[in-house]
């Protein structure tokens, strides 16, 4: 599987998240760990221009990478808080709050 189509799988629950929100303008503040130009904070940037781009604009979205907003444990809980809407974390971390996931650390 493509890069592009990976991109593309992962932002599809995106797409349905937001389908209830009207025509409210949407604000994403996604959080990594990673530094710049770490690919997958690449590819996330580039996902996130492409949404701006392709909602002419009712979405903007805004990256935060370098663990400015904390580590991966406190950015899930600022998303379970809704303080931020994206993240990319490990499956270790989400074990504790999804623990369905844990199926996938298995050794």
């Amino acid at each position: 599987m493509d890069f592009k189509r990976k991109l593309l799988i992962a932002a599809l629950p995106l797409a349905f998240c937001m389908s209830g929100l009207a025509q409210a303008d949407v604000k994403i503040k996604f959080a990594e760990v990673h530094p710049a130009g770490y690919a997958p904070v690449v590819a996330e940037q580039n996902m996130g221009k492409k949404l701006e781009e392709q909602s002419k604009g009712e979405i903007t979205f805004k990256m935060y990478a370098g663990g400015v907003l904390g580590s991966e444990k406190e950015v899930v809980e600022q998303v379970q808080s809704g303080a931020v809407q994206m993240t990319r974390v490990s499956l270790g971390i989400v074990g504790p709050v999804v623990p369905d996931v844990n199926v996938f650390n298995l050794p």
